[in-house]
């Protein structure tokens, strides 16, 4: 009888293990104290508590399965369920994703977590998955880019002349680089470290967190906090993926989604000071970068490249993005 008993619960356990069904998830930073992995725990932990186990989440961090490029076309080709990755990555294959590369767009973090749930973001995500066959469970911060490089110290424009910068696989940013005076170089973030390692290229440009966390402040030499661009990061899911779930069960996905943007914002704009420190603790030379020199590079860079995003995107999802950060200003602000 007792065998019998333990032969039943046996199978039964195998039964349950059999049910569940694993999704891949694929970040760039590494495991350990960072925005990012913390975000995704969050979403593992919710959707695997809030499915009784029937959902269970893998997390492949530190680029295992490629670079941002590489692990959105896993998830469009559906080799990949979900993908945390920047907008200039994504922008690739969906170049409306360029409006968010405005530089000096947004006046602060708050204003952009209210655009990223805005009517017009909301009609870029409804069109990312009918013309790429994907599904935009969130947009969240990926925060505010600052120049690093082993030259010299970047105080304004001129100071970007003739560096060799390393950018995004993004039109936009070769174009920022460009209008700069600087000669712009696109490697993808699994390669960024190694390039700037051997000297392919003087510099970069990413967030503090960034920086601190993927290694970049270990083999440069000076830091300029200028915050040209607010990058966004997307949650993107295969669409077999979530065809594949039962109803409940993509609710509890959208719900973790959602969970997951809040701890990336609260957790990335909450840090910059710790990644800074952390950064000068490698002997980074920090500029702090003053609002007249910060207008001194939206003058250099905020005309050509919004010129040039006009001509790749229309004028008419550039407007609607100017009118939006007008929107939350007044929501955030009450002005």
């Amino acid at each position: 009888m007792l065998k019998r008993f333990v032969f039943a619960v046996g199978m039964t356990a195998l039964a349950g293990a059999a049910s569940a069904q694993t999704l891949r998830y694929g970040m760039t930073l590494p495991q350990g104290d960072n925005a990012d992995y913390r975000a995704a725990t969050a979403f593992k932990n919710y959707i695997e508590f809030n499915t009784g186990g029937k959902l269970k989440v893998e997390i492949y961090p530190a680029n295992q399965l490629g670079g941002e490029r590489e692990m959105t076309e896993q998830v469009r080709d559906g080799a990949l369920d979900i993908a945390f990755v920047a907008d200039g990555a994504v922008s690739g294959f969906y170049p409306k994703l360029q409006v968010f590369a405005i530089p000096y767009l947004f006046p602060s973090a708050p204003i952009a977590w209210e655009v990223l749930h805005g009517p017009v973001v909301a009609g870029m995500a409804a069109d990312i998955d009918k013309t790429m066959g994907l599904t935009v469970l969130n947009f969240s911060e990926n925060g505010f880019r600052d120049f690093t490089n082993s030259v010299h110290p970047i105080r304004t424009p001129d100071d970007m002349k003739g560096l060799k910068m390393r950018t995004m696989e993004s039109p936009v940013y070769i174009k920022m680089m460009q209008s700069m005076g600087s000669a712009a170089t696109p490697i993808s973030a699994a390669e960024m470290v190694m390039a700037l390692q051997q000297k392919v290229v003087d510099g970069q440009e990413n967030a503090p967190s960034t920086i601190n966390m993927l290694g970049i402040a270990d083999v440069q030499k000076f830091m300029s906090t200028d915050q040209h661009v607010f990058s966004a990061m997307l949650l993107l899911a295969a669409n077999d993926t979530m065809a594949k779930l039962t109803p409940d069960q993509r609710k509890v996905v959208h719900d973790a989604a959602m969970l997951q943007a809040s701890v990336n914002n609260s957790e990335r704009a909450g840090s910059t000071q710790a990644n800074i420190d952390a950064i000068k603790a490698k002997g980074v030379e920090v500029y702090m970068t003053s609002p007249a020199e910060k207008e001194l590079f939206r003058k250099a860079a905020q005309g050509p490249v919004t010129e040039y995003i006009r001509e790749k995107v229309g004028n008419e999802l550039v407007d609607a993005m100017l009118a939006d950060v007008t929107r939350a200003q007044k929501s955030v602000y009450g002005e």
